[in-house]
């Protein structure tokens, strides 16, 4: 008896993909296509398969994300998958159940996608597994009465989300057992099996999203795009969290991956052997959307000026404009042609609706229901046309989409800042406005401070932190500059307690989430004795309301607190070029939530001491290529946000406040 696969073959072929995507398969098998290499949405919307046919990422809420050939994606079913552009939208909801009915029967050969080893072999023999007698059984009982080919008792195979099936043992052997449960363990997987399961659901759950922001940051600036990995960007990435989690060899399979498929999507990487240089080169040298407008490439094609929200915005090739996913860039004359010769152009509530869900997929973003992320999305959509808006100024700094970008200014000022506003006029800036305590106390020693300065260089400067949704970024800005202070005096980097700060400095007229002064909290360390290390006092990011410092495990001390005179960015220079990191306050403008890059240089902001909202850390100082004085300095929002959790601002005119409040330790 043979049986047509009208009824089960969509279903098979399905399940098969599900398994084969989940467990991979031995040699020969589709997962070597080049598509399953890539481990992001980004590098595989970037890649083909071996037909030369894009890639397709596949979202699902229940498995692993994965990227996959458009011959496998179109096997999935949609209740699991989303796939780009639906390529799996014949399986999907009602049209399951009328590809099981209507569907023509699906050729099995012996290299069907997605279908097992043993079971392509025995098609292509003639005796497809799937063509057996457990198939016709409609009910359990039934199934379990009959026996397949062999002779073996067929499985009756149960799921929550798919419908359940008699299958021959020798298929519901390949059915993932997260997803089926089969008569007598018929799908069991061995010991090794399941640990490797378990070895990927791990994997899936490091912080691949933020080192990929890392990675685009870092790589999209042109003094990095030719980095080698062991002699630049190994020291570069792998000093981040996020880095150090995932591990050094996925870090730089995913750099060297990043790198090209950067340098592919903006070069126009098949094209670059043109004598003379690259098709590309003479587009992207311009750096404005007037001159890029104005160019042509090397086949005499005006240039294309493409903007986005989460990169800097660039000039490439039309060539090159048109492989640009339209979700993510807004290029002029952003069309493709249909099949039919006609134009369709992606509007402008559709582009953002892609992008609101690439936010969301790269920061880890979900929401209590549907109501929240309406709201939620109408804020996306605000910040994202301000940033466009604010784009359109020329400016020395770029603005894009971060982990901030779905709230509001005030929700923004009210969980990140916190420092001064209310409390500014009791706090005063413990500034120093007659005299030099610096100079007082013999620190300059008459030296002039280099022309430039990094202590990021010399391993001076701990890892980036994340203050979260407490407004504590005064404690941060404080342990910071004793990490590096204590580093300097004993050359041993130690993480030290932000947490002790919060419940214990509120004597010291400190405010724990609703702020607090650097200065201050050296007081407090220098009179308590000494603070504990972040592992012995660990954050909260709120106040647990109980001092709980005992001497049990202090990482540094501090003799006393040196106040830089007000306003006076010599000093400030001289200190961070000759002595070390300093404590710093400003005023966050709304814009600076959204700080890509570039030295920020905001007239908007005030100078003002009692407008100073937020403390940071000032690591060192440079000019640009273009003789523009900026300060290094970091921030306590995480090291996806900025570059790298850092961010430049202008030099020499005391910007937003950056000199009225500054202040470090010294050590025992």
């Amino acid at each position: 008896m043979v049986m047509s696969l009208t009824k089960t073959g969509p279903l098979l072929l399905a399940l098969a993909a599900v398994a084969d995507l989940c467990h991979g398969s031995g040699s020969g098998s589709p997962l070597e296509d080049p598509c399953f290499k890539p481990i992001s949405a980004v590098t595989c919307r970037l890649s083909q398969d071996d037909s030369g046919e894009a890639c397709s990422w596949c979202l699902s809420e229940l498995l692993p994300s994965k990227c996959v050939p458009p011959s496998m994606a179109k096997f999935l079913p949609t209740f699991l998958f989303t796939c780009d552009g639906q390529s799996n939208a014949a399986a999907g909801a009602d049209g399951e159940a009328k590809a099981m009915t209507a569907q023509q029967p699906p050729e099995v050969s012996g290299d069907a996608p997605g279908l097992p080893e043993e079971a392509t072999a025995a098609a292509a023999a003639g005796s497809d597994p799937a063509e057996d007698y457990c198939v016709t059984a409609t009910s359990a009982d039934e199934c379990r009465s009959m026996v397949d080919k062999t002779g073996e008792t067929c499985s009756w195979c149960t799921s929550e989300s798919i419908p359940a099936t008699c299958l021959p043992p020798a298929l519901a052997k390949y059915l993932p057992p997260f997803v089926f449960t089969c008569d007598n363990n018929a799908n069991a997987e061995e010991v090794e099996t399941t640990t490797a399961l378990e070895q990927q659901q791990q994997r899936e759950e490091l912080p691949w999203g933020e080192l990929l922001e890392l990675l685009d940051d870092y790589l999209y600036r042109p003094e990095h795009a030719e980095m080698d990995w062991a002699e630049q960007g190994r020291a570069a990435i792998m000093r981040h969290p996020a880095a150090q989690q995932i591990g050094e060899d996925d870090c730089k399979k995913l750099f060297e991956e990043h790198k090209t498929a950067l340098k592919k999507r903006f070069a126009g990487q098949e094209e670059v052997e043109v004598t003379g240089g690259g098709l590309g080169e003479w587009c992207v040298s311009a750096t404005t959307a007037e001159e890029c407008r104005s160019s042509v490439d090397e086949g005499g094609t005006t240039c294309v000026w493409c903007t986005c929200q989460s990169v800097p915005s660039e000039c490439v090739p039309a060539a090159t404009a048109k492989k640009l996913p339209k979700v993510v860039f807004n290029c002029d004359n952003n069309q493709d042609e249909d099949e039919d010769g006609t134009a369709a152009t992606l509007g402008q509530e559709e582009r953002e609706n892609a992008l609101f869900r690439d936010w969301k997929e790269k920061h880890g973003v979900t929401y209590a229901d549907e109501e929240e992320e309406r709201e939620r999305m109408g804020v996306f959509r605000d910040n994202l046309r301000q940033a466009v808006d604010d784009a359109a100024t020329p400016r020395s700094y770029s603005l894009g989409l971060n982990r901030f970008s779905d709230m509001t200014w005030e929700e923004f000022q009210a969980t990140r800042l916190g420092f001064g506003s209310a409390l500014s006029a009791s706090q005063n800036c413990s500034a120093t406005h007659v005299g030099s305590q610096y100079r007082a106390l013999g620190l300059s020693k008459g030296r002039a401070p280099p022309a430039a300065r990094d202590w990021r260089d010399l391993g001076a400067v701990s890892v980036v932190k994340n203050q979260d949704h407490c407004g504590s970024c005064w404690t941060f800005s404080t342990t910071g500059c004793l990490e590096s202070h204590h580093y300097l005096r004993t050359g041993e980097m130690v993480l030290l307690s932000e947490q002790q700060l919060l419940d214990c400095a509120g004597a010291y007229d400190n405010h724990g989430c609703n702020g607090g002064l650097p200065s201050h909290a050296f007081e407090y360390i220098a009179s308590a004795g000494g603070l504990d290390t972040e592992e012995v006092y660990p954050y909260m990011a709120e106040e647990s309301g109980l001092c709980s410092f005992a001497d049990r495990g202090i990482g540094a001390d501090v003799m006393r607190s040196v106040n830089i005179t007000f306003q006076d960015e010599r000093e400030l220079l001289e200190a961070v070029g000759n002595t070390g990191p300093v404590s710093v306050a400003f005023q966050v403008a709304p814009d600076f939530k959204a700080y890509a890059g570039g030295v920020y240089d905001n007239p908007s902001c005030s100078t003002l001491p009692e407008q100073v909202n937020h403390a940071v850390l000032c690591v060192g100082y440079g000019t640009t290529e273009e003789g523009v004085d900026y300060w290094i300095i970091k921030n306590s929002w995480g090291p996806e946000w900025g570059m790298d959790g850092f961010f430049h601002m202008a030099r020499g005119k005391n910007m937003c406040g950056v000199a009225d409040c500054a202040s470090f330790p010294l050590v025992p």
